[in-house]
């Protein structure tokens, strides 16, 4: 499955699932199901179970630490914010667990 994590955009038609909080991404990525995302970074002030809705440098850090730890297993990211600052940052943590998935752990 295609997640889509945007607190305004619609999900473009290619994707499957559209979620507007960090920490529900999170829990879709533990099922092993999805096999694509893309973020956004800035998630305004939705909540989700009492919980503050996040930013997608959240879910990119988890994927990251996840890929180092080696329980997560690969899958394709795109970003697609319009903060620079946080695509720069998403950018980052994502490459690094690409690393990891190739076993280059840097």
């Amino acid at each position: 499955m295609r997640l889509w994590l945007d607190d305004v955009r619609p999900m473009p038609y290619d994707y499957d699932v559209h979620v507007k909080s960090a920490w529900t991404a999170i829990q879709l990525l533990k099922t092993g199901l999805i096999t694509h995302v893309s973020l956004d970074h800035d998630l305004g002030d939705i909540y989700n179970d009492g919980l503050p809705a996040g930013t997608g440098y959240h879910v990119a850090t988890w994927i990251e630490s996840n890929a180092f730890e080696g329980t997560f297993g690969r899958i394709t990211w795109a970003v697609h914010s319009a903060n620079t600052v946080g695509v720069e940052k998403m950018t980052k943590a994502l490459t690094q667990a690409d690393k990891f998935w190739d076993g280059r752990k840097l």
